[in-house]
């Protein structure tokens, strides 16, 4: 299989999720959230787990690398919840 269609598959079956996801929310509004929240708890990219396998943190050091210190004043503004220095 060329390596070309992979990425194809991958993110085809999260657009069919994503659907399945969207009608299930209009129907039954923040129960299907909690629900598929619940049913994901234990998967290797639930919630924060996500960014680490992104790659957040070692974007974080090469921007540390090369990005000057004004640049880098970005993250102690940041509103944001995730830290990828964060153990």
């Amino acid at each position: 299989m060329s390596c070309v269609i992979v990425p194809s598959l991958v993110s085809r079956a999260g657009y069919y999720e994503s659907w399945d996801f969207a009608k299930e929310f209009m129907d039954r509004g923040m129960d299907a959230y909690n629900d598929i929240l619940e049913k994901r708890k234990n998967h290797p990219i639930f919630e924060f787990e996500l960014f680490k396998f992104l790659g957040f943190g070692q974007i974080r050091e090469l921007e540390g690398k090369y990005l000057s210190a004004e640049a880098m004043a970005k993250y102690a503004a940041s509103s944001g919840v995730y830290n990828p220095d964060a153990k």
